[in-house]
């Protein structure tokens, strides 16, 4: 994947249960990619806080509501920051897909052969 992104990409693996080595790994970096599911299970969010701490954009796939509703907690702090956040970055597929459909339907039915 690095050789996809560039130079200046890394991918790192890290249990985001450990605040001092997210904060550690963050330091320096541009941005995080949260994809460290199942958000269902996960009664924090280590990782955007120490995104906010380390001043590192952030963006997450969550597909979870009471994980995205803690993560949107964080919104003041993230701002004070200076720190683009972006949770939910692909919640519900279905409901994107329907409307997707839906605008499909709406606009361009008349293009389909």
């Amino acid at each position: 994947m690095v050789d996809k992104l560039g130079k200046n990409s890394e991918l790192a693996e890290i249990n985001i249960d450990n605040v001092d080595s997210l904060e550690t790994a963050l330091r320096d970096v541009d941005l995080v990619v949260h994809a460290a599911g199942p958000f269902q299970q996960s009664q924090n969010c280590n990782v955007l806080e120490a995104a906010i701490e380390t001043k590192t954009a952030y963006l997450d796939v969550c597909d979870d509501t009471s994980y995205a509703l803690r993560a949107k907690s964080l919104k003041d702090r993230a701002i004070a920051a200076n720190v683009p956040a972006i949770t939910t970055g692909r919640i519900y597929p279905g409901v994107s897909n329907g409307a997707t459909m839906n605008i499909f339907v709406l606009h361009c039915a008349h293009l389909a052969i």
